[in-house]
């Protein structure tokens, strides 16, 4: 009886499994539209390896210009975000640690 409900069990999950990707549209894989809607860095790790086999698939059959359009938002949105000092970045750091410095050295060689 142990052997009858194992096989079933074996037979049941390849039967009824998933496929990981769309094999008619890589392209339409969810990763690639995540991706074209909030930008690769922001899929989730377990999801990259995923992204990337979408993407070679993709460009495979035929999908160069909405991987390139992907990577040119990604490019775009990265550019757009290191304009502004937001947060405490090393620059930012640097620089207050610059004034601090010339300020103390001021005070030291002031002359009366």
């Amino acid at each position: 009886m142990k052997y009858i409900v194992r096989s079933f069990i074996i037979c049941f999950s390849i039967i009824y499994s998933q496929d990981n990707l769309n094999v008619n549209n890589p392209c339409s894989d969810r990763t690639v539209t995540f991706a074209r809607k909030f930008g690769v860095k922001a899929l989730p790790v377990k999801d990259l390896p995923r992204y990337f086999k979408a993407s070679k698939l993709c460009r495979e059959k035929g999908g160069e210009t909405l991987i390139d359009q992907i990577q040119i938002n990604e490019y775009n949105r990265d550019f757009e975000q290191s304009k502004f000092m937001s947060s405490w970045t090393s620059t930012y750091g640097m620089c207050v640690t610059a004034i601090i410095f010339y300020f103390f050295v001021g005070l030291v060689t002031v002359v009366k």
